[in-house]
């Protein structure tokens, strides 16, 4: 039985009321196939997330979520560290499937890109709403960031560093679920994906 922790690079957040600042450094979220310790981490996430739709995230404790879901701080602790890493396993959850289908015949496809993110947002709408609600988009954007980091695809233009066009690229990816959380005509998912396609090809442009 694995019951380690595996050390994970997704840009831990600092949140103080009414402002949300980002750093990224190594954190911590169990891994193992403990499966009493995965279920405990599925209700503590779940409890986290619906206590997100009646309450401010800066007024969420570890001490309530703990008493609503029904497990000791010891294991809260040994499973997150933090609530910022519930909001980080939430991610992993919902992103599971989408790394892997970004990818075809190992580089990007415009076409299953616009398909996959189409999915995503469609599928994961409630939750991307919540983390929107709660000011927690560059929980969002870091997610991103370190999964197009490790399917290392981008290498870069002549003049342009891949660096930067990871940025450039997730930060319309998030800007657009920001967008589509927002606005009630972006549920329909063909729409979606006709719309990712159009700003892929840059037909927005004169």
């Amino acid at each position: 039985m694995n019951n380690t922790l595996t050390r994970v690079n997704v840009g831990s957040i600092i949140y103080s009321v009414g402002h949300v600042s980002g750093r990224r450094e190594v954190i911590e979220i169990y891994q193992g196939d403990n499966q009493t310790a995965l279920e405990s981490q599925k209700l503590i996430s779940n409890t986290f997330f619906e206590l997100m739709k009646h309450k401010k995230y800066s007024e969420i404790n570890i001490k309530e979520i703990c008493e609503k879901a029904g497990v000791s701080r010891q294991t809260f602790y040994s499973l997150f560290e933090t609530k910022e890493n519930v909001i980080v396993y939430g991610m992993g959850c919902s992103c599971s499937h989408l790394k892997a289908s970004y990818i075809k015949n190992g580089k990007i496809s415009a076409d299953v890109m616009s398909t996959v993110l189409a999915d995503f947002i469609y599928c994961n709408y409630d939750f991307l709403k919540l983390l929107m609600d709660h000011g927690l988009i560059c929980v969002l954007y870091d997610y991103f960031y370190n999964s197009f980091n490790e399917c290392k695809l981008w290498g870069g233009m002549k003049d342009i560093s891949g660096d930067i066009l990871k940025n450039f690229f997730i930060g319309g990816m998030t800007g657009l679920i920001k967008s589509a959380v927002n606005d009630p005509s972006y549920r329909d998912k063909s729409q979606l994906k006709y719309i990712i396609i159009k700003l892929f090809a840059g037909d927005y442009l004169e």
